[in-house]
């Protein structure tokens, strides 16, 4: 039986446990059991990673109450109420530190929020 510990890795908004797969593959090869799970993202409930909400508290009402991050200035919601943001604001500000085609790649798969 392994001393190492099992690691669980939790993606978040737009994102899914893909973006994951280069930190998997180096603690893998050290040996460690690793999981990264899918998370629907269509409701706090289904969500590990969500906001705390307040009972009754929207994540617009939330959200709103001040200016909007830059990663979050020109996000599209459609008409079924799930939010996407635009490649620019993606590869630039959500994924700003992730090598930007790697960063487009994760645009183009990027899971819808709620």
């Amino acid at each position: 039986m392994s001393e190492l510990p099992n690691i669980v890795l939790v993606h978040g908004a737009w994102a899914d446990g893909s973006c994951w797969d280069e930190v998997i593959e180096s603690l893998q090869a050290k040996g460690y059991k690793v999981t990264a799970p899918q998370f629907p993202e269509t409701s706090t409930e289904a969500d590990v990673a969500a906001f705390g909400l307040d009972e009754g508290e929207s994540l617009g009402a939330l959200l709103g109450g001040g200016p909007p991050t830059p990663a979050l200035a020109h996000l599209q919601v459609d008409e079924q109420g799930f939010g996407w943001l635009p490649e620019d604001d993606f590869v630039g500000h959500f994924a700003a530190d992730v090598e930007p085609t790697r960063a487009c790649v994760l645009h183009a798969v990027q899971h819808r929020s709620r």
